[in-house]
Parts: structure tokens; C-alpha cells; sequence
């Protein structure tokens, strides 16, 4: 008589792969003590026309990448697009490096207090701990950027702990 507890090699490993899911699931939602594991990136290009573009409520947003690289915990990038006379963004601090280079328009950046003008082909670098925000200088016409961040093993760790030490909202 065949045991009732007998499972296919398919179903086992359907029901594996399952508990592997879940168990993935349950360590992300633990929150920041738990690290999530990043791809590691490899060469590519990224073609503007087939990046998926995402409405908000500024303008749109494609994302680029986001993974580990052989030397950097996590290398991102997106590009975003703030519609005509979009207001400033709030303002921001990051524990890493961010690059941000103006595709078309006219970005005005906030940088430390300091307002500076960024027009089509302007790289800013916004070191790691510098307050800054920005906003669409124009009434008429929008503005698009890319923003990549190279977050180090130390930043990775300092923004983590920075998350778990703030007041949840």
C-alpha cells in the first residue's frame, strides 16, 4: 500500500519552492535587521524608450537599476521628470553618493541652503550628508534628470541604522 505521505519529485519541489517564498517573505518583512539580498548587476544598457514609466503625482519616473555591483553594497539609478511649475520637494539627506545629470529642461537644485540653477547637461554631485531638495525652475516646461546613487558597505549599514533609529510614522 502506498503511503498517503508520498509526494512526486514536481509536487515536491513546487512545495520547496513554496517554503522557500515564504520564508523569503517572512525575513524582508522583519525589518531593516534582516538584509534583503540584492542582485549583482552586470554590464548593460538600458534603452530610454523600453524603461517602464511610472504617472506620480509630479510628473513621471523610470527606474533604471538597482543591485550590488563586485565593489559598491547597492548601485541605483532612476530618472525622473517633473511636470511645469512643480513645487519643491522636501528636503532630503542621504548616507550615500548621489549623481544626478539634467537630460532636458531647467532643475533647481537647494544644496545646503545655497540655490543653484542646473540646465540640459549639468552633473551635480550631492555628497553624503548634504541637505538638499529641487524643483522644476520652469512654469512651462518640464524637466527630467537622472539620479544614480553609489552606496558603499558603510552607507548601506548607516542607512539601515538610521531606519530603524527614526520614529515610524
Amino acid at each position: 500500500m502506498r503511503s498517503p505521505y508520498r509526494f512526486p519529485t514536481a509536487q515536491l519541489s513546487l512545495a520547496a519552492l513554496v517554503l522557500f517564498i515564504c520564508s523569503v517573505s517572512r525575513a524582508e518583512s522583519a525589518g531593516p535587521a534582516v538584509a534583503k539580498t540584492e542582485p549583482v548587476l552586470t554590464s548593460a544598457i538600458f534603452e530610454w524608450d523600453k524603461l517602464p514609466v511610472k504617472k506620480t503625482a509630479s510628473g513621471e519616473r523610470r527606474e533604471i537599476v538597482e543591485g550590488r555591483t563586485p565593489t559598491l553594497a547597492q548601485f541605483r539609478s532612476h530618472a525622473t521628470t517633473l511636470n511645469p511649475g512643480t513645487p519643491w520637494g522636501s528636503l532630503d539627506k542621504h548616507t550615500d553618493e548621489e549623481v544626478v545629470i539634467v537630460k532636458e529642461g531647467t532643475l533647481e537644485y537647494e544644496i545646503n541652503g545655497h540655490l543653484q540653477t542646473a540646465g540640459p547637461g549639468a552633473v551635480i554631485l550631492l555628497v553624503a550628508g548634504e541637505v538638499h531638495r529641487s524643483r522644476n525652475a520652469s512654469n512651462t516646461a518640464p524637466v527630467t534628470y537622472i539620479v544614480f546613487h553609489a552606496v558603499t558597505a558603510e552607507a548601506k549599514t548607516a542607512a539601515i541604522q538610521a531606519s530603524a533609529e527614526s520614529p515610524k510614522k
